[in-house]
C-alpha cells in the first residue's frame, strides 16, 4: 500500500511538473502576445496624445500625458489579466485523475486530523468518503459544496484554509504580477 501511495505521489509530482512546464510555456507565449499588444496600444495612445498636444496649447499637454499613462496602465493590466486567466483555464481543464492527485497532495500537505474537507461537486465522484478515509490524515470529514470549482477548503474549530484553484491563482497573482509587469516592460 505504501509503494502504491509512493507511486501515486511520484506520478502526481511528475504530472504537476509537466503542468507547471506547460503553464510556464503558455504564460511566456501569453506574455509575448501581451507585450506586442501593449506596444501597439502604447503607440496608438502616444500618437493620439501627440496629435492632441500639437492641436492644443501648452497647458493641455499635461492631459495628453495623463491619457498616455492611462493607456499604458490599461494595456499592462489587460496583459496581466490574460496571463492569469490562462493559468486558471489550465487548472480548470485538468483531467479528473489529475484533479484527484492535486487534491490528494493538498490534503496530505495541509490537512490536520479532524479537519472538514470541503470539495466541489465536480470532484465528488473522485474524492469519495472511502477515498478520504484511506488517506494518511485521520478523522477527516468530507463535505461537498457548490461554491468550489476546484481544489479544497479545509476547516476546523481553529482555522479555515482555502486551497481552491481560484484562491491559489489569486495568491500567485499577488506574488507574481509585478514580475510579469517587469517582463512586459522589457
Amino acid at each position: 500500500m505504501e509503494q502504491i501511495i509512493k507511486n501515486i505521489l511520484s506520478k502526481a509530482e511528475s504530472e504537476a511538473k509537466a503542468l507547471v512546464k506547460t503553464a510556464k510555456k503558455q504564460s511566456s507565449e501569453a506574455i509575448e502576445r501581451a507585450k506586442k499588444q501593449e506596444e501597439e496600444n502604447y503607440k496608438k495612445g502616444l500618437d493620439r496624445a501627440c496629435k492632441r498636444a500639437e492641436e492644443h496649447n501648452f497647458n493641455k499637454s499635461a492631459a495628453a500625458k495623463a491619457e498616455e499613462a492611462l493607456v499604458r496602465v490599461t494595456a499592462e493590466q489587460k496583459a496581466i489579466n490574460e496571463v492569469f486567466a490562462l493559468v486558471n483555464k489550465e487548472l480548470q481543464s485538468l483531467t479528473p485523475a489529475s484533479r484527484k492527485k492535486l487534491i490528494t497532495n493538498l490534503i496530505k500537505n495541509h490537512a490536520r486530523s479532524g479537519d472538514t474537507v470541503y470539495i466541489g461537486k465536480n470532484d465528488e465522484k473522485e474524492i469519495s468518503e472511502a477515498f478520504i478515509k484511506a488517506l494518511p490524515v485521520k478523522n477527516l470529514k468530507r463535505k461537498v459544496v457548490d461554491s468550489i470549482d476546484g481544489g479544497i477548503t479545509l476547516e476546523n474549530s481553529n482555522y479555515k484554509l482555502s486551497l481552491t484553484y481560484k484562491e491559489m491563482v489569486e495568491e500567485v497573482r499577488e506574488e507574481l504580477q509585478f514580475e510579469v509587469l517587469k517582463k512586459l516592460k522589457k
